[in-house]
């Protein structure tokens, strides 16, 4: 069994059809409703008994995937988004591989609607993923949620839309799966439609950018030494700001939990 675990914010959850269309005895939604104001529930969510939501008035995308994860009753969960669509050919690649491979995790493709550019570049070919070969959008992972839970390898709430860093939670949640020696695999296979512009893809001002290098950088155990001389910093005042805000964002790793609320941007951002 699989459950695809959507993450929706206050009326969102009013436009959920495409992205609970498809039904199939081997699989549950879950949906993550987090609302601070009442919303009245569409009648396709109150009336399928195989669509479950849970109601949260906290804040921030992975703490929803985290809310989820912990309420999955199923083996295995799927991550969604509220605005996606399933292919179903996808789904029973997907239902495959939990049978026939059982992964602790696997990753999967995003297609993109007629006449939009790809949504990433995928490699072309199936395979281990002992470290990743591609950048990582949450709506591809499929993850055992039993070993999840029993582990508590959860999302950095610290990451991804709703916080201070604004992204980046995925990749790291799929880096401590790997860290943690679990065995997954990358399978070329297109599971869920989505548009090519995204929030992940949204430009960012250079402080944030180096803000949120340096907090990724500390979490991820790839942190570089900021060694900029007095010549350079006079010559290129930009690697001045550059590295401030590179630094602030290791120190915020350094002082803060995994699951730091969301709070005001940091000074000057």
């Amino acid at each position: 069994m699989l459950t695809i675990i959507i993450s929706t914010l206050e009326d969102r959850i009013t436009r959920l059809n495409k992205a609970v269309q498809i039904q199939h005895p081997s699989i549950r939604y879950l949906i993550i409703h987090q609302a601070r104001r009442r919303t009245s529930l569409p009648n396709i969510l109150l009336q399928r008994p195989d669509i479950a939501v849970v109601t949260s008035l906290s804040r921030g995308i992975a703490v929803s995937r985290n809310i989820g994860l912990r309420h999955c009753e199923t083996r295995y969960a799927l991550i969604a988004d509220d605005d996606v669509e399933f292919l179903p050919g996808g789904l029973e690649k997907l239902l495959q591989v939990i049978t026939s491979e059982k992964p602790d995790f696997a990753l999967f493709k995003i297609k993109t609607p007629n006449g939009q550019p790809e949504y990433k570049i995928y490699p072309d070919r199936t395979y281990a993923v002992s470290k990743l070969k591609h950048w990582v959008s949450s709506i591809e992972i499929m993850v055992n949620a039993d070993k999840v839970n029993a582990e508590k390898l959860w999302f950095d709430e610290r990451f991804g839309l709703g916080t201070k860093l604004g992204y980046g939670e995925e990749e790291i949640f799929v880096t401590d799966m790997i860290r943690n020696g679990w065995e997954g695999s990358y399978f070329p296979t297109y599971i869920v439609v989505h548009p090519f512009e995204s929030s992940g893809k949204q430009e960012r001002a250079r402080k944030k950018h180096y803000f949120f290098q340096g907090a990724f950088d500390r979490r991820t155990g790839k942190r570089r030494t900021c060694k900029n001389n007095l010549v350079e910093y006079i010559r290129r005042p930009r690697l001045l700001v550059e590295d401030f805000y590179y630094l602030q964002g290791n120190r915020y790793i350094h002082v803060t939990g995994r699951t730091a609320l969301p709070g005001p941007n940091p000074p000057g951002l």
